[in-house]
């Protein structure tokens, strides 16, 4: 998708509160081969910590990717990128 639409998608994730168990392990693994994750470091995977998530992720957006636009999405919903990007005009 980066090659043909210029968009370039990444699962932001906190770390483990069980650092290094087999959860941690199976996500380095993915990593490795799909290259998609970005694991925020001093950043506790958990509800409560959401907000300081959220601002941790543009932070990190903002001053390592040069963007025009950065959307935060769940990963319970899907988005439907040529559509989007049709509409994205008027959300301007």
């Amino acid at each position: 998708m980066a090659d043909e639409k210029g968009i370039i998608v990444r699962f932001v994730i906190g770390g483990s509160a069980n650092h290094g168990d087999s959860l941690d392990r199976e996500i380095d693994n993915e990593n490795r081969h799909t290259n998609d994750f970005l694991i925020l470091d001093g950043q506790l995977e958990a509800p409560e910590e959401s907000p300081k998530k959220m601002k941790s992720i543009f932070i990190h957006a903002v001053e390592n990717w040069d963007a025009v636009f950065y959307a935060k999405v769940n990963d319970d919903v899907y988005v439907n990128i040529d559509i989007f990007f049709v509409n994205m005009p008027m959300m301007m």
